[in-house]
């Protein structure tokens, strides 16, 4: 049998020309992982995350010439507790969940590999996956194997994401949305017609040039709640050519009289459809312009055959749409040595120092406002 090597990217180009044989195990295994794996997304994401001060460090598993394996890290500028050096996922201003990446009939010796790799090398203290899906087989297999070479693993629930089953026509779906929700889209869409001639556009569908799709991008981002800095945008430009580039790319405008007023990222895989990003004009807040662009966006892919509706997202709004949500974990992996257990030791008591005081401040907040109250109510009877 042929021994499972490992291999460490440290440079982001290393990465990019690997690409085929990323994008072919990712596909593969496609069913139970994200897009963010992809390189059509991972690639542009740590071109971004490198400049700001996150030193790419992916690990690809190889046995012979096929991969079958991958660990999507980074090494942070930054420290935890007292100078603890840490690998994890690149974090990105509010960044979406990773994973760790195996074919699924290799994922034990896959980890067995790549978990020796990381235990026997002492230059970090913590691996962080701040989040990864609940069922993936990979990083459970991970926590096994570090747990068994000694290591501490720290795992919480981090996050569950709303999630839409498509397993039916989409008027069989719609009727099982609320009746008033449905009317308010209904209203929605008469609004918008009555500002102007509306319309769906949708990159690639509508063969529009993908230059203007992402200048109409800006555009609508400029005049919403997002309005981001240039490094931001850079970093959306940047997903939107890749994944138009790769063939996964939904890109979709509401426009009024030919003007973007909301716009909606998306990537496909593996038979999903997954929300990446999305922003809307705020002068037509009381539209509902969010919500009808992700009613154009299920409907579409119901009719397209796609198995699932992924948001990415928890924000109470989405609930409207299903009640079903995916699961998240965050694990901690605090390697065996005392001195990384001193430093994650330390770690936590600041953690938890920092939360006390945050919770004496909000009490003195609150008493504040009461005293400021009666005060008033002093003043009024005077």
């Amino acid at each position: 049998m042929i021994r499972i090597e490992v291999e460490e990217i440290a440079v982001v180009e290393q990465l990019a020309a690997r690409r085929d044989d990323i994008s072919a195990l990712v596909d593969r295994a496609a069913r139970d992982n994200l897009p963010t794996v992809d390189p059509a997304f991972l690639v542009p994401w740590l071109h971004h995350a490198e400049r700001t001060g996150q030193a790419p460090c992916v690990l690809l598993a190889w046995r012979g010439t096929t991969l079958v394996g991958v660990v999507p890290l980074v090494r942070p500028k930054w420290r935890f507790g007292l100078g603890g050096k840490a690998l994890q996922f690149p974090q990105l201003g509010t960044t979406p969940p990773f994973d760790v990446v195996a074919m699924p009939e290799l994922v034990e010796e896959f980890v067995i590999a790549v978990g020796d790799f990381l235990m026997d090398r002492g230059d970090w203290d913590f691996i962080w996956l701040h989040e990864t899906p609940a069922e993936s087989p990979a990083s459970a297999a991970l926590r096994r194997h570090a747990a068994a070479r000694g290591a501490r693993i720290r795992l919480r629930q981090a996050s569950s994401y709303y999630s839409v089953p498509l397993a039916m026509p989409w008027q069989d779906f719609s009727h099982g949305l609320s009746s008033k929700f449905k009317q308010n889209l209904r209203r929605g869409w008469r609004a918008c017609q009555q500002l102007g001639d509306t319309q769906v556009l949708v990159y690639p569908d509508n063969s529009q040039c993908l230059t203007v799709a992402v200048s109409m991008m800006r555009e609508v981002i400029d005049r919403s709640w997002k309005t981001s800095a240039h490094d931001a945008q850079e970093l959306l430009a940047a997903l939107v050519r890749s994944l138009g580039d790769a063939g996964k790319l939904r890109l979709s405008f509401l426009l009024v009289d030919g003007r973007p007023l909301a716009y909606l990222l998306e990537a496909v895989h593996g038979g999903r459809v997954f929300a990446i990003h999305n922003a809307y004009d705020l002068r037509h807040q009381r539209l509902s312009l969010g919500q009808l662009m992700f009613e154009s966006a299920i409907r579409a892919a119901a009719e397209r055959g796609d198995s699932r509706y992924e948001f990415l997202g928890n924000r109470e709004y989405l609930g409207r749409w299903t009640a079903e949500r995916r699961i998240f974990d965050e694990t901690m992996i605090v390697n065996a040595r005392v001195a990384s257990r001193f430093k994650e030791w330390l770690q936590r008591q600041r953690l938890k120092h920092r939360t006390v005081k945050r919770s004496r401040l909000s009490e003195h907040k609150k008493n504040l406002s009461k005293n400021s109250f009666r005060a008033q109510e002093y003043n009024d009877i005077d």
